[in-house]
């Protein structure tokens, strides 16, 4: 006969505030928990619940990870980046990525507010793409709700509605355990995350009347690329001179980890200097490739970048 109590004790991270994470191309949310192992529990644990995340398209495994990784498939990926890879529309990608995120967020256990978002490599490119939708959509609709508020003032003889005013904020993610509102997430850490950014639109496509929308490139901000493009595609770079106001640019925080010998650095390092407005960001580099850092010195700076960044937007 057997005593004792079999009862597991509550996850003390169940309240904490939450953080998404995305993997790299050819890769699975369990690898990726994994891989992050060390940086999370180096100092990050006991602020913040850590969920990971499974991209939408079944792929063959990132050939970096097939000798440690190789049978803990299926792997997955969120973009093209191979010619080989299904072509699928825009809207569908944003529609596939932006509904699997939404199911992990949905399925999760934790209560806490969604503050952040963390990815590495591909997943990079889509965490720096969710701030960089987030505040798109954010700053259009604050447009729209000034202009209608001034055609109101001045006594307009025709409503808002007429060009397209009245429609509804674009919200990409919900928090569906606090009413439903959208997810506001705060900052983000992209490690070895290359340029460009891409529009993550969750609106059905419609024909081009006014503010209606169609994903090309009458509404897809320069320098943004749409979601159906090969990753590596990309050649519009922006300056550094358009920084200041440019409809391409990050302004929420944002940690850059970059090895030094990854062959993608010079991606990176755009992404951090062409697409991040100045003083929103840090760096930490390291001398590796295209991996995670595992050397304890090289996680201590990762962590506390994490760390002031947290306490930069009033996390901690």
């Amino acid at each position: 006969m057997f005593g004792g109590n079999f009862n597991q004790p509550p996850d003390p991270s169940l309240p904490l505030p939450r953080i998404l994470c995305l993997h790299g191309g050819g890769v699975n949310a369990k690898v990726f928990r994994w891989q992050c192992r060390s940086i999370i529990r180096s100092g990050l644990t006991p602020h913040f619940r850590f969920v990971f995340a499974d991209a939408p398209f079944e792929c063959d495994p990132h050939p970096a990870i097939v000798q440690v990784y190789g049978e803990h498939g299926p792997f997955y990926r969120w973009l093209r980046w191979l010619e080989d890879h299904e072509e699928v529309s825009a809207h569908d990608t944003c529609r596939s990525i932006l509904g699997g995120l939404q199911s992990v967020m949905d399925k999760d256990e934790g209560t806490g507010e969604w503050v952040g978002v963390l990815g590495f490599s591909q997943g990079a490119k889509i965490a720096g793409s969710l701030l960089w939708s987030q505040e798109f959509f954010k700053k259009k609709w604050k447009a729209r709700q000034e202009k209608k508020r001034h055609l109101v003032g001045w006594g307009g003889p025709f409503g808002a509605e007429e060009d397209g005013d009245d429609e509804e904020e674009v919200v990409l993610l919900r928090d569906n355990k606090r009413g439903g509102k959208a997810v506001d997430f705060k900052f983000g850490v992209c490690m070895a995350g290359s340029a460009p950014t891409v529009m993550l639109d969750p609106r059905t496509p419609t024909p081009w009347q006014g503010y209606g929308y169609e994903m090309d490139s009458r509404t897809v901000p320069r320098y943004v690329e749409t979601a159906d493009k090969t990753s590596l595609s990309f050649s519009d770079w922006p300056s550094v001179s358009e920084l200041e106001g440019g409809e391409h640019v990050i302004t929420l925080p944002t940690l850059h980890v970059h090895g030094l010998l990854d062959p993608g650095i010079e991606r990176h390092r755009k992404l951090l200097e062409l697409y991040c407005q100045k003083g929103t960001t840090r760096l930490v580099e390291w001398m590796g490739d295209h991996r995670l850092p595992i050397k304890m010195t090289d996680v201590e700076m990762v962590v506390k970048g994490v760390l002031e960044i947290a306490k930069e937007t009033g996390l901690l």
